[in-house]
């Protein structure tokens, strides 16, 4: 089993978006199209980036607080996307983030450069499988995202439900519970 070890000096990229283009009334900066996909490549590199700069979709009028915890996991999640880490297991106390980070901005993320990931993603609760994968989903669709990413990939509309959605590359996402259906399912990832 592969494991990883946080090292801080590592080089990261810290991505601010460049404040071009008119601001609406929801205050969010749409960058025109070239500015947009710039912008996206350097996002997929950089999950912590991509959860700051995603973070507004969902969490509209909240404000996004950073901590060393957020980075630590953005850091290990992307050391499990490019095969350094094979199994992970993230143990920090609730309503830290973790699964916005893991269960909602992770999946969108790799989807961003490898859309076809599979991803299995249960929870205790189906309540909160659901909650997940249609944050998920926001995430997907929002113009934002579209802007970036919009040519990579599209959902497919026969399957696009609440727990259960797929794209035009194969990629899938599926949401169960514990007490759930996930029998004969399977992932690249499994959450």
């Amino acid at each position: 089993m592969n494991s990883a070890v946080l090292n801080p000096s590592r080089s990261r990229i810290k991505v601010r978006p460049p404040l071009l283009g008119k601001r609406p009334a929801n205050n969010r900066v749409y960058l025109p199209p070239d500015a947009a996909l710039v912008e996206g490549a350097l996002l997929s590199r950089d999950l912590h980036s991509y959860v700051k700069a995603a973070w507004p979709i969902i969490n509209q009028g909240r404000p996004f607080v950073d901590g060393w915890h957020i980075e630590a996991i953005c850091e290990h999640l992307q050391a499990v996307s490019s095969g350094e880490i094979r199994k992970l297991l993230i143990n920090i106390p609730f309503r830290c983030t973790k699964s916005l980070t893991v269960g909602v901005f992770w999946p969108s993320w790799e989807w961003s450069f490898a859309p076809q990931i599979q991803w299995l993603c249960l929870s205790y609760a189906a309540d909160l499988s659901t909650r997940d994968s249609l944050r998920c989903r926001n995430v997907i669709e929002s113009r934002w995202y579209q802007d970036r990413w919009g040519d990579m990939f599209q959902l497919l509309g026969d399957q696009n439900v609440k727990n259960r959605y797929e794209n035009t590359k194969h990629g899938v996402r599926i949401s169960t519970s514990l007490g759930g259906l996930a029998t004969g399912e399977g992932g690249d990832r499994v959450v």
